[in-house]
């Protein structure tokens, strides 16, 4: 047997068999979940012919399931095919792997790669090169415009009246002169000079006054040895004691040795005198050995101290003629 009861949310008719009363069921219009009543609000009892009468047939009606009803049916949407859920690769985009993997877009996306862009023009390499080259360019433009600006060498002699002597400079006497080259000199010792930039060439006159050569013999100390000890300390303080050619010489009367050698700031040409009561350090740096402005500022220096050009004269009548025609102030 079979009856039919309504839907309480769609208010459809579904019909069902009384085995199922009570059950949970779903309805075929809305799929809302309800239960069975137990005796059907509408029980659809089949009449019991009369004896004395034929069985009058029953109206055929449509057999409706629980899942759909006449109400439903008018209602529910035209089946539609099932989405085809995308694969990764499909049939038709796969490739034999025999051959290589094409780099397209679709590939990129499989493999979760972001597709690349090309890119037009340099690299920020290229650029930080050509700027580099730029500014060069402009630093040795402006360094060179500098340069050329910069004036020529102006000799002209300069006399110390506190040294007592007398030398050419390319240029006017300047103060601290001796920071140029990083000489750093003791309490008592002094120093007169210039600096020519456009060369970036020093000159310089260090002078100190020490103990007489009589003193010194007292001391069994001679001239010879004074001179050494400067030139000792000369190289310990410019090339980390290096010991270069000496050449002997003598200077208005009075020993010395001409140097030449490279040291921390260049190249120095150095003159150094021990004059009886002074010590005289005559010293030229630069970048070019034994250049033609250090030969000429060396070989002008002179002795102008009244006492001293004396004692020099005096050597000078005692010593045996000199046959050597190197030194210009003998």
């Amino acid at each position: 047997m079979t009856m039919e009861f309504e839907c309480p949310t769609c208010h459809g008719v579904l019909q069902v068999d009384d085995e199922m009363a009570g059950r949970v069921i779903r309805c075929g219009g809305c799929l809302s979940t309800l239960r069975v009543p137990a005796v059907a609000a509408e029980t659809w009892i089949p009449a019991i012919p009369a004896e004395d009468s034929p069985p009058r047939p029953r109206a055929q009606r449509p057999e409706w399931t629980a899942a759909e009803s006449p109400s439903t049916a008018r209602e529910k949407p035209p089946e539609r095919p099932p989405p085809e859920i995308p694969t990764r690769r499909r049939a038709e985009d796969a490739t034999d792997f025999d051959e290589p993997f094409p780099r397209d877009d679709r590939f990129r996306r499989w493999r979760n790669e972001p597709p690349t862009t090309a890119t037009n023009g340099r690299g920020i390499f290229f650029w930080l090169v050509v700027l580099g080259f730029i500014l060069s360019i402009l630093v040795i433009g402006c360094c060179g415009g500098i340069l050329f600006l910069l004036p020529e060498a102006d000799w002209q002699w300069h006399e110390s009246r506190v040294g007592g002597f007398k030398v050419k400079l390319p240029g006017p006497p300047q103060a601290n002169v001796e920071d140029a080259v990083g000489l750093r000199l003791d309490k008592g010792t002094y120093a007169e000079g210039t600096v020519y930039l456009k060369r970036a060439e020093t000159f310089m006159v260090i002078y100190r006054d020490i103990p007489s050569t009589n003193e010194r013999r007292q001391r069994n100390k001679t001239d010879e040895d004074e001179l050494a000890e400067t030139i000792d300390r000369l190289l310990k303080a410019t090339a980390d004691g290096k010991q270069p050619r000496r050449k002997p010489i003598t200077v208005n009367g009075f020993p010395g040795y001409d140097l030449s050698y490279q040291g921390r700031s260049g190249w120095y040409t150095a003159r150094v005198v021990v004059a009886d009561t002074r010590r005289y350090i005559v010293l030229a740096v630069g970048p070019r050995p034994n250049s033609s402005h250090a030969r000429e500022f060396i070989n002008s220096f002179a002795i102008t101290d009244p006492q001293l050009v004396a004692e020099g004269q005096r050597r000078q009548n005692q010593a045996p003629p000199d046959t050597d025609d190197n030194n210009p102030n003998r």
